[in-house]
């Protein structure tokens, strides 16, 4: 399963996705939602996520400014941003942050289950083997102990 972590500020919405998007049927483990980009990446050092789905207008720090960060700190991380904006301007933004989807709102319990399964075969294509390599050695690890 691949980890995810959600931000956004409004309340139904975190919860909606929550709820109504078949993650674990989808291949990922949603590991915790989020108020603000603050708090996404204040846990992302001990969760350490494979993706990160972020609102770009949130209160404290916004998503774009979030996905930026996680673009210089956490380049291994995959960003999908939320919005209900569709300015030319975020789009751009979001290139220069490497962010790898843009899902609006207004469709996102329609969307956005598509862009998981991309991002999952991404996910795989880039990160797979290590996933694998390291499950084989946790594997060989729990063995040795008997």
């Amino acid at each position: 399963m691949w980890k995810v972590l959600l931000a956004d500020d409004e309340p139904f919405v975190r919860e909606g996705l929550k709820e109504l998007i078949p993650w674990e049927e989808l291949g990922y483990s949603l590991e915790g939602c989020y108020k603000n980009g603050k708090e996404i990446l204040e846990s992302i050092p001990q969760i350490c996520p494979d993706l990160v789905i972020l609102d770009i207008q949130m209160p404290v720090m916004d998503g774009l400014e979030a996905a930026k960060l996680i673009s210089e700190k956490w380049p291994q991380i995959t960003v999908i941003l939320l919005t209900a904006y569709s300015e030319f301007q975020y789009a751009k933004q979001a290139i220069d942050y490497r962010v790898s989807s843009y899902v609006m709102k207004r469709n996102v319990l329609e969307d956005l289950p598509g862009v998981l399964l991309k991002m999952k075969q991404q996910l795989e294509q880039t990160h797979g083997n290590k996933k694998e390599k390291s499950r084989m050695m946790s594997l060989l690890l729990h063995e040795s102990e008997y």
